[in-house]
């Protein structure tokens, strides 16, 4: 299979330069009509995690069921940071 092609390639050289050609222009057509947002966002993986405990208050919550969260989180290998967002506790 190799041998057939690149015989044929040998033997109608013009052909396979005028491929090579046309796929160049294609590419760099596409290229140039690509947009720039196409490209992911390198930002790091979060994880948000939401804690509730019916019947306790909101700093009973923090004290009791959070913070011990985060502690334990704090001693996981390749974690960056941490952080803590109590602007939305629940009335």
């Amino acid at each position: 299979m190799l041998s057939a092609i690149v015989r044929f390639s040998l033997r109608f050289k013009g052909i396979v330069i005028a491929l090579s050609v046309l796929s160049l222009v294609y590419g760099g057509y596409t290229l140039s009509r690509a947009k720039y947002d196409v490209f992911p966002e390198f930002a790091p993986p979060q994880v948000s995690i939401q804690t509730e405990a019916p019947g306790l208050a909101p700093e009973q919550v923090e004290v009791l069921v959070t913070q011990p969260i985060e502690n334990d989180l704090n001693g996981i290998a390749g974690i960056e940071s941490i952080r803590s967002d109590r602007s939305r506790a629940c009335p």
